[in-house]
């Protein structure tokens, strides 16, 4: 059959099925922009806005997973970053915002927390938000690179397994109780990656126990409930995370860097 008359059973297809267009594209290349500065000069350590350690609240059967997490003012950015350790997988993650509130880019490692190599087998990937197209750089374990351009429009907030990262999303709404807002939105853990139309939605405030007091609550995708401070800083949620110093038993101990975070010069 002709070219042309398979694109015309195609069409006819997807009409029937309402195709839709591939949300992520591999290319050949991409775009690499610097990191984002303001200007003039290395950006400074800046003051910390909001931090937390979080880990499963007693009765959680003691599961190994702890996240720290931190929102820091450098200079006219704003940059989000987490680490997630577990018995057997390390994540770490930074985002990094315009003046506004905006993310620019997201960079993530994952590492493996057990293994006999040297760099902890890092798959690496840095999600860069400022140009007309979104763009993925993957570095995968094997050291292969994808480079990928992400349809579904500019993202105004960010999505990623840290919960402590829902922190500058939820204080940039400034939601009062049974508000919401729908936003673009790159969420990490979706195969999409850019999803649109994502609410947010402040519910009423909760007394928890487990907390020690009454927390705001927000939930995403009418669904996912996390708990914040009177300020919007994250500091639990509804699937059992506390603040450790909520905890009774030990931190578990600290795992290992592999040379440190380079969210600068890698992938």
């Amino acid at each position: 059959m002709r070219r042309a008359a398979w694109a015309g059973v195609l069409l006819a297809l997807c009409s029937v099925a309402g195709c839709k267009a591939p949300k992520r594209t591999t290319v050949e290349r991409v775009e690499r922009l610097a990191y984002p500065d303001c200007g003039h000069g290395a950006l400074p350590e800046g003051e910390v806005l909001a931090s937390g350690v979080l880990r499963p609240g007693e009765g959680m059967g003691g599961q190994a997973y702890v996240e720290r997490f931190e929102v820091r003012r450098r200079d006219c950015l704003v940059v989000a970053t987490a680490r997630i350790e577990t018995a057997l997988e390390l994540t770490d993650l930074e985002v990094v915002y315009d003046a506004s509130g905006k993310p620019l880019r997201v960079w993530r490692r994952n590492t493996l927390a057990v293994t006999p190599q040297a760099d902890g087998q890092p798959d690496v990937a840095l999600y860069e938000l400022r140009g007309t197209t979104p763009t993925l750089v993957h570095r995968k374990p094997d050291g292969s690179v994808e480079y990928q351009t992400l349809a579904g429009g500019r993202p105004v907030a960010v999505i990623t397994r840290a919960r402590g990262l829902l922190t500058p999303w939820i204080q940039r709404a400034h939601l009062q109780v049974g508000e919401s807002q729908h936003d673009v939105v790159i969420d990490l853990d979706t195969p999409d990656l850019i999803r649109a139309d994502v609410m947010l939605r402040r519910e009423p405030d909760l007394a928890r126990e487990d907390l020690g007091r009454t927390v705001r609550v927000y939930t995403v995708y009418g669904r996912d409930a996390v708990f914040t401070d009177e300020g919007g800083v994250v500091v639990g949620d509804l699937a059992g995370l506390v603040p450790a110093d909520r905890v009774h038993s030990p931190l578990p101990p600290r795992q290992p860097l592999y040379g440190g975070v380079d969210p600068v010069h890698t992938p």
